[in-house]
């Protein structure tokens, strides 16, 4: 599949007239949340799905959470020059789905991005993004800077990783225009 550019997809939060009968994406656990749990738990404020559209088809969908991170559970060079709490809020990606038809076509990195953004310009603090990825995941998250929580003990634990919300968006403002991040700034970058 070819890439698809960022200003042909559209974001809606899930709602009753989304139709996932027809969205794959290769995992019968993702498949069966979209289609059978995630209305479910958006109603009873679990967490809130955001459905991923390109010419009103269904391409994949990323589901947020509230989370938090002990600071023990993060690099030992981490800190926030300001100031140090035991626990900082978090974002967690509690799953991320891309219809195989469209897998490699950028749809996970603009979801991903999204995430950022809301992460960053949300009406909430939020340090980092978290994630529990599948096996098969571990990579892409990696490639987008998510860091094991488990690295500094020595051991690879691909089950909880995190990503500094503040450094991911200065890379974005990197890899792009600082134009088309103007919704995100408000003066200065943190830390």
């Amino acid at each position: 599949m070819h890439k698809i550019p960022r200003e042909e997809l559209g974001i809606e939060i899930l709602n009753v007239r989304h139709d996932f009968r027809a969205f794959d994406c290769n995992d019968a656990d993702l498949n069966d949340f979209i289609k059978n749990d995630a209305l479910k738990e958006q109603r009873i404020l679990v967490g809130k799905t955001h459905v991923c559209l390109w010419k009103n088809i269904i391409v994949g969908y990323i589901t947020l959470a509230s989370d938090s991170v002990r600071d023990k559970s993060l690099e030992e060079d981490y800190h926030i020059s300001c100031c140090t709490y035991p626990v900082y809020p978090c974002i967690l990606i509690g799953r991320l789905a891309v219809d195989k038809k469209f897998q490699r076509a950028g749809i996970g990195n603009f979801l991903l991005d999204l995430a950022i953004g809301l992460a960053f310009d949300g009406p909430i603090g939020c340090v980092f993004l978290t994630t529990d990825p599948k096996e098969d995941a571990i990579k892409f998250y990696e490639d987008a800077g998510f860091i094991s929580m488990e690295k500094k003990k020595g051991k690879r634990d691909p089950h909880r990783m995190y990503l500094d919300v503040a450094k991911a968006i200065i890379e974005l403002a990197d890899k792009t225009t600082r134009e088309s991040l103007d919704e995100w700034f408000r003066g200065d970058l943190p830390r």
